[in-house]
């Protein structure tokens, strides 16, 4: 099973083995928590009666909320497609304390290997990438067909 955030560097693959290696108790704490592997791990254990998470990652740390705990924050349905435009900005936002959840999203799903830093797509393949992204998701068949149109004629 896979366990928070995906990065380089996540304890995902060890989180299990390093809850089962701490003891039971009241709360445990993650002072660095990343994209949450720990937390998930520890909280689905039921060995403590509180697990809390904290990090200076704050997109991290507002995906995780609203993932784990606020619910329904993201719309999974018919997600924004996100141009580079849309990802820098998003960068800009959380950079500035401004940011909603979709610029979290943006940070990490539309960034090459989730690193959070670099685009997803090259600038020589945007275009065709984010037509086929859009033929997939588009609402209506015949959205869908426009950018197939486009996709197909690149």
């Amino acid at each position: 099973m896979n366990l928070g955030l995906p990065y380089k560097g996540s304890k995902n693959t060890i989180a299990n083995d390093i809850v089962k290696a701490i003891p039971r108790g009241g709360k445990i704490l993650d002072a660095c928590c990343g994209g949450g592997a720990f937390l998930m791990a520890a909280a689905m254990s039921m060995r403590w009666d509180a697990v809390v998470g904290n990090d200076l990652n704050k997109a991290s740390v507002a995906l995780l909320d609203a993932i784990l705990i606020h619910k329904g924050q993201i719309e999974y349905n018919h997600p924004p497609v996100c141009s580079r435009d849309d990802f820098f900005n998003s960068l800009q936002r959380i950079e500035n304390d401004d940011f909603d959840i979709q610029d979290c999203v943006n940070k990490y799903c539309a960034s090459f290997g989730n690193d959070g830093k670099t685009y997803l797509y090259g600038r020589d393949i945007e275009d065709s990438k984010l037509a086929a992204e859009r033929m997939l998701t588009a609402e209506t068949l015949e959205e869908r067909r426009k950018f197939y149109r486009i996709f197909n004629f690149r």
